[in-house]
């Protein structure tokens, strides 16, 4: 245990020497000086720790104790008791003035002199821990305060003991004020809030008040000095003294209207992408990349295969196609989950109602918060399919089938723009040959023909027509000639008057023949 070191002042040599004796038999460490100036000095030498002041009032010649006691309490923080022979009131009332450690009389024996030393001491020590307190919290405070002024937060607090507004520098620039011009009223404050949010403030703060919540959190508008409205997130909470008085309401805003006017920003935008998703013509399915379960889809996409949004969750994407295409669907998926983006044609889709429909998908990868997705957009190509098979079958009746197409230009020697691939079952000549550019048609048919044929054409242009009929004869590939059958259209514009020569024929060498004999045989009779 510590020893208490005390430094005495008495002047009566036969009172400080018995006084010494018997608190060193108390256990104290004693220091004994005989004056007021000799107190000061020893007090206040900086080597010096004492823990307290015996002071004796009456100290003679020089500086008497309460003087002395001025002097020291004045530069260092020590517990003082006076020792002294007075009562008198006023020399009483003269001591509080100066200290509050105590007045103990002269001869009132040790066991007081022990007692008021310490309770000298623990009023000192609490004293000194309740300082340490209000500087810790007032350094806190400080502290807290230095943060929020170098922070995008505005303090503020209304102390409802004093009746007082606080705001930070940052609070008042915020609203477009600086300290000086800013009136601080909680009244103020309140009227800056927009008239469509302070409905919203009030009962916030009224919930605060009841003790319903413990801390107020709310977003609202609040007017800056220009008349404009920044949007601000408020926060605060009220402090209860220990007697339920309220005592303060504390907070801070922080000005988010950059950050809202960024969220209103990505709320239009998600809006806007929500509408063309809702509303573009193409089925899109979205697929977990991993799992290859359908995620999300659009109102097109149930509309194209006749699941709703629900029943479409519950699906697997190979849950859509026949299990004999499976194998090359999933051979296809796997170039999307690399990465690829692609254009797959003709892919075959189960209805729910189990009717086989063809899509075109234009899909690729796309990676969301670190997650990928396939994004595929379906167009239903059923009916062009349908009608593609069967302008195909339309194709190779026509260019397999016993008649060939021929287009030719009506310029020097007829060369072929056009002719189907049946015309070597006809001519002889391949479909190369006769679209080179040394093949020219009016070569092939016979001089004799040629002439009537060149004639027909120029009678039907003047009379208007568009179309004839007509029979002649062409040079095989082999050398002979064979008769053909033409149905010929004339295709013309105003500018440069025919354009082109359609002509659909088929060979009649047979019937040409045998209609030469039944002729020849009726001239014989």
């Amino acid at each position: 245990m510590t020893t208490v070191k005390i430094l005495l002042v008495e002047d009566e040599v036969i009172i400080a020497t018995l006084q010494k004796k018997l608190l060193k038999e108390y256990g104290y460490d004693v220091t004994l000086v005989s004056s007021g100036e000799k107190a000061v000095s020893a007090a206040l030498a900086e080597d010096s720790h004492f823990d307290i002041v015996l002071m004796d009032i009456n100290l003679g010649n020089g500086i008497d104790g309460t003087e002395a006691a001025e002097q020291i309490l004045g530069q260092k923080d020590l517990p003082l008791v006076f020792l002294s022979s007075h009562t008198e009131r006023e020399v009483v009332e003269k001591t509080e003035k100066i200290t509050s450690y105590g007045y103990v009389v002269k001869n009132s024996g040790i066991t007081v002199l022990d007692t008021s030393i310490k309770m000298a001491l623990r009023l000192h020590n609490a004293r000194m821990m309740e300082r340490i307190k209000d500087q810790a919290l007032t350094e806190s405070k400080q502290r807290y305060r230095r943060a929020l002024e170098g922070s995008n937060d505005g303090l503020w607090e209304y102390s409802f003991v004093k009746g007082e507004f606080y705001c930070s520098d940052r609070f008042c620039n915020m609203l477009g004020y600086s300290r000086q011009d800013f009136p601080g009223t909680s009244v103020f404050l309140r009227s800056l809030i927009h008239p469509e949010d302070r409905k919203s403030f009030e009962e916030s703060l009224s919930s605060l008040l009841a003790g319903e919540t413990e801390r107020y959190e709310g977003i609202f508008r609040m007017k800056t000095r220009d008349g404009s409205y920044i949007h601000t997130l408020g926060r605060g909470s009220l402090t209860w003294g220990e007697d339920n008085t309220l005592l303060h309401f504390t907070g801070f805003i922080t000005d988010i209207t950059k950050g809202m006017e960024t969220e209103n920003l990505h709320r239009e935008s998600e809006e806007r992408y929500k509408t063309i998703f809702n509303n573009i013509a193409e089925g899109v399915l979205v697929t977990d990349s991993a799992t290859m379960n359908i995620i999300c889809v659009n109102p097109a996409a149930c509309t194209l295969l006749g699941y709703s949004e629900d029943e479409y969750k519950s699906l697997a994407f190979k849950d859509l196609h026949r299990e004999k295409d499976m194998e090359f669907i999933l051979n296809d998926m796997m170039k999307h989950k690399g990465g690829f983006k692609k254009r797959s044609q003709g892919i075959p889709f189960v209805r729910k109602d189990r009717e086989v429909i063809y899509c075109d998908i234009s899909s690729g990868k796309a990676t969301v918060d670190g997650h990928d997705y396939i994004v595929g957009f379906l167009t239903d190509v059923t009916e062009r399919r349908n009608l593609h098979n069967q302008l195909i079958l339309e194709h190779n009746l026509f260019t397999q089938g016993p008649v060939s197409t021929i287009i030719v230009l009506p310029r020097n020697g007829w060369p072929v723009k056009y002719v189907s691939e049946n015309i070597i079952q006809i001519l002889g000549y391949t479909r190369q040959e006769v679209l080179s550019e040394d093949f020219l048609y009016s070569e092939i048919i016979n001089p004799d023909d040629s002439v009537r044929l060149e004639a027909t054409i120029r009678e039907k242009l003047e009379e208007g027509k568009n179309e004839f009929e007509q029979s002649y004869r062409v040079r095989h590939r082999d050398g002979r000639y064979i008769w053909i059958y033409n149905f010929i259209k004339f295709f013309t514009d105003e500018l440069s008057g025919l354009k082109e020569i359609h002509a659909y024929m088929f060979e009649q060498t047979e019937f040409k023949t045998n209609e030469f004999t039944c002729r020849a045989v009726e001239s014989g009779f």
